[in-house]
């Protein structure tokens, strides 16, 4: 499964843990998301929870059916259905920021965006490389946006957030080209992590400082 094998032989074993971290940071990601929704009573946050627990189910994916592959590899092997489950989370999660980020509220608009995500994993073949081209894409729309953002307000939460989604998107440049070396695997496994790390202390300090306001209120 192109999932489970793709990163160089020595790693294996160490990208099980670095998706074990990257499940429970997007987990508490999507649960600060939620709070800082109630406590800004910004909507948007609440979509921003909903795309990063999709991210969690999509890495919880990767760690089970890594863990138990000796006994369903077997079942899945021949068409790389768990890898395309995970594809299609991860995109339909990026896509889900991208809408919100950019503030699209026509449904037909929004639904076309998804159908073409949906046929451009469907009917592709290197899943792998054609996954994370479209993620760089969807990710560089979302890092300029937050670039923007942060030098409109200049504070350390927009700079957190552009910063984050800046590294995610180089994430996936590395994944992309590791047919170049495999190693690269390891640089965007270690750049993913550093992203959701950024972006977890981010919605903490937002989530401590604006519940510390309303105490004080």
């Amino acid at each position: 499964m192109a999932i489970l094998n793709i990163g160089p032989q020595w790693f294996q074993g160490y990208d099980i843990l670095f998706n074990i971290v990257f499940a429970i940071v997007t987990l508490f990601i999507a649960v600060l998301s939620y709070k800082a929704k109630m406590v800004t009573k910004e909507k948007k946050y609440s979509f921003f929870g909903s795309a990063f627990l999709l991210i969690a189910i999509a890495h919880l994916i990767f760690v089970v059916f890594a863990l138990f592959r000796n006994y369903v590899g077997f079942l899945i092997e021949p068409f790389d259905f768990i890898f395309l489950i995970h594809i299609l989370l991860m995109l339909l999660a990026y896509t889900i920021l991208l809408i919100v980020i950019l503030k699209i509220e026509n449904k037909k608009v929004t639904s076309l965006i998804f159908a073409l995500i949906l046929l451009m994993v469907l009917f592709s073949y290197q899943y792998f490389i054609k996954f994370h081209i479209i993620s760089f894409v969807l990710l560089v729309f979302l890092t300029w946006q937050f670039f923007r953002n942060y030098q409109n307000k200049r504070n350390i939460n927009t700079k957190f957030v552009y910063v984050s989604f800046f590294l995610l998107a180089c994430s996936h440049i590395f994944f992309a080209a590791i047919q170049t070396s495999v190693a690269l695997y390891v640089a965007g496994e270690v750049l993913q992590m550093i992203g959701f790390i950024l972006l977890f202390f981010m919605l903490m300090r937002l989530v401590v400082y604006n519940g510390r306001k309303k105490r004080k209120a």
